[in-house]
């Protein structure tokens, strides 16, 4: 390569310089990330009971939030995701968009049965 300036090699060494620096930048990066995800996992070895299995599936973040938040408190998680208000409203709104009794107790694991009496009761109110 011939350079014909003194300017133009400035501009080509400052840029091949900077495209450097970011190739580093991304490595420490990447490598900060790895030793992350190693000492993460290292730790939660460690872990007690459920605060192990929080950080290997959530991540140890989420153990410590929990276990700051939560500690010494017995949690009872539900069943089912969602609240009985709103599955009520969502079976009657999809079963008077069509969807018939079964399409609805296989969505959200119920019984026909179930599904019939919250449309009949609704129906009454």
């Amino acid at each position: 390569m011939i350079v014909t300036s003194q300017g133009n090699f400035q501009e080509k060494l400052q840029e091949f310089t900077q495209k450097k620096l970011q190739m580093i930048t991304d490595i420490i990066f990447y490598v900060e990330e790895v030793i992350g995800i190693v000492e993460q996992e290292s730790k939660s070895q460690y872990l007690n009971g459920i605060y192990k299995d929080l950080a290997e599936n959530l991540g140890l973040k989420v153990a410590e939030i929990f276990f700051e938040h939560y500690k010494g408190l017995q949690i009872t998680f539900p069943l089912k995701f969602y609240s009985k208000e709103y599955l009520m409203n969502e079976i009657c709104r999809e079963h008077a968009n069509g969807k018939d009794y079964r399409e609805l107790s296989r969505k959200y694991g119920y019984s026909e049965r179930w599904i019939r009496s919250i449309i009949n009761n609704a129906k009454r109110s």
